[in-house]
């Protein structure tokens, strides 16, 4: 066995039995936080790490998805569970069809615009109130259950969570070793010599 297939067997099993060490002394929410703002650091690091992308447009595509969760459960009757790929096949869509214009931006002209990204998103959540509920947010969203037993309490979710980062990291680490991902990486050499090996940049 590797050393990195030992290690991520020590981290699984860490998170195991995180809940049970830390019970009582710690809030489990902080880890729960801590998963959430994971899913965003293992997006960055592939964009801004791997590929060499300055990007400030992750937050709003991030909160899109969690909107469109909940709004199509919360207004629509649809099942949680199925509102969770909506939401990251929707923000992907949202993400595809806004970036059009800043496809071909570079270096802080692309920072700008993603930053603009954010500052648009920002607004139209705030301002379509009858949908998003504005700066107070969203209310009574419906909790998951399986086979009609309801998830719920920071250690279910805790453990959901994590699932999920584990899942992105392993969608991460296969990009990596790809040919996207070694596209990815010629791009964050060089986008000329990039192109010239005939990878489009944008």
């Amino acid at each position: 066995m590797t050393g990195s297939k030992i290690w991520l067997l020590a981290f699984v099993a860490l998170l195991l039995v995180l809940p049970a060490l830390v019970a009582g002394r710690i809030s489990l929410s902080i880890f729960l936080f801590i998963g959430l703002y994971s899913l965003i650091v293992i997006g960055l690091t592939l964009l801004g790490g791997h590929a060499g992308q300055v990007s400030l447009g992750q937050a709003a595509f991030y909160g899109l998805g969690a909107y469109i969760a909940a709004i199509s459960s919360l207004r629509w009757d649809v099942s949680p569970w199925l509102g969770l790929p909506m939401a990251a096949l929707g923000a992907a869509l949202i993400a595809y069809v806004m970036g059009l214009p800043i496809f071909f931006l570079r270096g802080h002209y692309l920072v700008l615009g993603t930053l603009g990204l954010n500052i648009v998103v920002d607004v139209v959540i705030r301002n379509v109130q009858h949908l998003t509920g504005g700066p107070t947010g969203l209310t009574g969203i419906p909790p998951l259950s399986f086979s009609g037993i309801l998830i719920s309490g920071d250690r279910a979710y805790y453990y959901l969570i994590w699932a999920l980062v584990l899942v992105a990291l392993w969608c991460g680490r296969n990009l990596i070793r790809s040919r996207v991902g070694r596209a990815l990486a010629a791009i964050r050499s060089s986008e000329v010599a990039a192109a010239t090996l005939g990878i489009n940049p944008a």
